[in-house]
């Protein structure tokens, strides 16, 4: 539609032009270049928009009344904080990103055994209620241990760009970040280790 205008703007100021009216022929050519160009960058962000990747859409949170609700709410409001940090590191930040997404992995895993326990604690018989108790107090210590290794991840990162004060080639310094992330992937090992045990 704006394409079309701007070629009926553009022919007029050809006729302007023709019939000796080179100021009106101008001022219409103007125009018909202003709208030529918003146009083209009309065009420009649809093509950026259809190749820019949808945001993953965030796993459903566990149900209501589990353990594991409340530790993932968290971890899902710090996932988004540290990719905003993140992205203000830019490279500084290194494989920091990749290795908070392994461990986000991981956490979830925890808490869908969680889950997993808590129903089959549900439906358990009396003799085994026990050990099911056990054993979900324990993967929930674990989740919300974990947790916390990522709010600690998100604090180093956000100290990064405070130290980075607007140079993020600056933060490459600041060992908090690194340190906080060997830290998340040791611990993401672990509970992968126990989860396959």
């Amino acid at each position: 539609m704006r394409l079309a205008g701007a070629a009926v703007v553009a022919v007029l100021a050809g006729m302007a032009v023709r019939d000796g009216d080179l100021i009106i022929g101008a001022f219409v050519s103007v125009l018909a270049l202003a709208m030529l160009v918003a146009v083209v960058r009309s065009g420009l962000v649809v093509w950026h928009l259809q190749r820019t990747p949808m945001p993953p859409v965030a796993p459903p949170l566990p149900p209501t009344g589990s353990a594991a609700r409340k530790p993932m709410e968290t971890l899902a409001a710090r996932e988004r904080t540290l990719g905003e940090l993140l992205i203000l590191l830019g490279p500084a930040a290194g494989d920091t990103a990749a290795e908070a997404r392994s461990a986000a992995t991981v956490l979830r895993g925890c808490a869908d055994r969680v889950v997993t326990l808590e129903a089959a604690r549900r439906d358990a018989p009396a003799d085994a209620a026990g050990d099911l108790d056990e054993a979900t107090c324990a993967a929930a210590d674990e989740l919300v241990g974990g947790v916390r290794a990522y709010e600690r991840l998100v604090s180093a990162a956000a100290k990064a760009v405070s130290a980075s004060a607007g140079d993020p080639a600056a933060a490459l310094t600041d060992t908090r970040l690194r340190e906080a992330a060997d830290a998340l992937t040791g611990l993401a090992a672990g509970l992968r280790e126990i989860g396959a045990g």
